[in-house]
């Protein structure tokens, strides 16, 4: 009878070797796959609430004054749009500031925008930028990870 130990130690290593490099490949296949996906489905969004952002804007330009868009600094570099939906105190400190009352700072329509999460639409433009993606998570702000 002969012993069945398994296989030897060098044909081992051999086979975690080629396991190691099937994962890689793998990962830069799912990469792909994600940022294809990323694109045809922000691609598709962007046309379809095209209508949808541009009331927005012009929504937001005749509540208040100031930009239409609000640029968050986000971990990467990039920066991420949003509609606004404070007001616009012009050059302001871009550190996030907690307020007591928050109702003070957000505009008539931004009450609106920020419960139907429609002032992140314009991060599709993001998403297909690639900064973000719409299957994997968000980088956050740089002041909440130091």
């Amino acid at each position: 009878m002969t012993d069945q130990q398994g296989p030897p130690k060098e044909e081992m290593s051999g086979n975690s070797e080629i396991k190691a490099s099937f994962v890689s490949v793998g990962s830069r296949f799912d990469n792909r796959v994600n940022r294809l996906a990323d694109l045809l489905i922000a691609a598709t969004l962007i046309v379809l609430a095209l209508p949808l952002m541009g009331s927005i804007a012009l929504a937001i330009k005749c509540d208040s004054s100031g930009p239409v868009f609000d640029r968050n600094e986000r971990d990467g570099p990039f920066v991420a749009l949003r509609f606004r939906t404070t007001l616009h105190l012009g050059a302001r400190d871009t550190r996030p500031v907690r307020t007591t009352e928050p109702e003070r700072q957000l505009t008539r329509l931004g009450w609106f925008l920020r419960d139907t999460r429609l002032d992140r639409l314009p991060q599709l433009i993001n998403v297909v930028r690639g900064d973000m993606s719409i299957i994997r998570a968000s980088p956050e702000r740089p002041y909440y990870l130091d």
